[in-house]
Order: structure tokens, then C-alpha cells, then sequence
């Protein structure tokens, strides 16, 4: 979990009691925000990551709005923290730690790496000879 119930309640003000929030809103918030964000950055986020914290309450926010507001009603938050989100995973914004570092996206899709990727096959089904255990062998030879 990125985010406190403290860090939520400074931003946004709600009759839900802290409880709810900090174990369900902010837990899910911090699964979608890394559902969203794993192709393009190594997952779950350090503690330190202010952008992953303040992206957290964001989500956890509008969480709560889905349930308990009138439909549309955090359209303009949802917007505007799915753009950002959008921003992070193409490499116009970084997330920031605690310290100022930022972190980019490096994409991790694609290609997964392997430490026998080049390796050759050591056999297949194409065994020659007679001595082979299939029923219709490359030779001819049926066992």
C-alpha cells in the first residue's frame, strides 16, 4: 500500500472512517495503480515513491466516489489522473522518490529473457534409425 489514511484524509475529506479507507479503498487503489503501471516500471513501488503515493489517494478517491457519488462527479479527476498515469508510462513524466530522484519507464513487454534463449535443441522427434520409440518412425519403421 502506497498511501495512509492520513495521506488520503489531508487531500480529500470523507464521512468514511479510517478503517474503510485504509483497508479497503487505499489497498485496492495501490493493486490498480500497479496493474496500470507494471509494463512500464518494476512493481510494487518502493515506499519512498511520491508519485506512486500521490497517484494512490487519487485512485483510492475516486474509489469512493464510484460508490457513494452521483455519476459523474470525479470525471474530471479520473481524467486527469489517468492522463498522468498515461504520461508516466510514456516517458513524458517520472516518478519521483522521496529524495527528488526520478525514475522513467523503461518498457518491460515484449521479449522475455531467458538464459537458454540461444541454446540449440537436443532433440526432437525426428530421431534417426530403427531403435525409435514413436509408432511411425522417420525411417519408415513401425514399432
Amino acid at each position: 500500500m502506497y498511501a495512509t489514511y492520513t495521506d488520503f484524509n489531508t487531500r480529500y475529506s470523507t464521512k468514511l472512517d479510517a478503517a474503510e479507507i485504509a483497508s479497503h479503498y487505499l489497498p485496492f487503489a495501490s493493486a490498480r495503480l500497479d496493474s496500470m503501471l507494471a509494463p512500464f516500471f518494476t512493481v510494487p513501488f518502493s515506499s519512498n515513491n511520491v508519485t506512486a503515493r500521490d497517484l494512490a489517494v487519487d485512485l483510492a478517491y475516486l474509489l469512493v466516489l464510484q460508490r457513494s457519488r452521483e455519476k459523474g462527479d470525479g470525471e474530471e479527476l479520473r481524467s486527469r489522473t489517468m492522463e498522468r498515469i498515461q504520461a508516466l508510462a510514456e516517458g513524458r513524466e517520472a516518478m519521483l522518490t522521496d529524495s527528488g530522484q526520478p525514475i522513467y519507464a523503461a518498457s518491460q513487454g515484449g521479449v522475455v529473457w531467458s538464459n537458454t534463449a540461444r541454446y540449440r535443441t537436443i532433440f526432437s522427434l525426428e530421431t534417426e534409425g530403427s531403435d525409435c520409440p514413436h509408432t511411425h518412425c522417420p525411417d519408415g519403421t513401425d514399432l
